[in-house]
This record gives structure tokens, sequence and C-alpha cells, in this order.
């Protein structure tokens, strides 16, 4: 099976969240702000979504960012929620 979307893209655009979002997002207590980023895809496409691995000032217009699977929340039972979040290729690249 094809990859639909490439699992890079192009950081265009970003932001640090200070306030906790509205539900259904589920904002971490006590809540800690957090960038998001807008990633533009070679297919066409761009897509907003949490930065991880990284901080704010870690951040630069143009850089590569790869697609990751990263805890997202933990619901009322305990279980783990996981979603896609953005991460620079070059903190990737030193963490492993």
């Amino acid at each position: 099976m094809e990859d639909l979307l490439s699992r890079r893209g192009t950081l265009i655009s970003y932001t640090l969240v200070c306030y906790p979002p509205l539900p259904p997002f589920v904002a971490p207590e006590p809540f800690v702000p957090f960038p998001i980023g807008e990633v533009a895809f070679p297919e066409g496409i761009a897509i907003i979504g949490q930065m991880t691995q990284c901080t704010y000032e870690d951040l630069k217009m143009g850089m590569e960012v790869e697609v990751v699977l990263d805890k997202l929340f933990v619901d009322g039972e305990g279980n783990e929620v996981v979603g896609w979040k953005f991460r620079p290729v070059s903190m990737g690249k030193e963490k492993q």
C-alpha cells in the first residue's frame, strides 16, 4: 500500500499556544504552553498540528519536519490516546 501523504514537509508558519484550547482538546494540568505549526507537504496540502520534541525557540520558517505518532492525552479510563504531531527532522536525528 502506498502512503497517501509524505511523512516530511516544510514548516511554513508556527506559534506558541499560551492558553488551554477549548474541548474537545484535552489540556494537561497544569497547562504548559506548547508550539503548533503549519506544515506544507509536497502533495500541495498544508496541515496544522502540535510540534513535539522541540521548543518554540527551536523552530524556524522553512525547516524540514516529519510526522510522528505521540501521546495526545490519557482518557478517563487511563488509556493513552495517540495521534500525529510534527517533529523537526534535525531534532529527531539528535534524539535517536
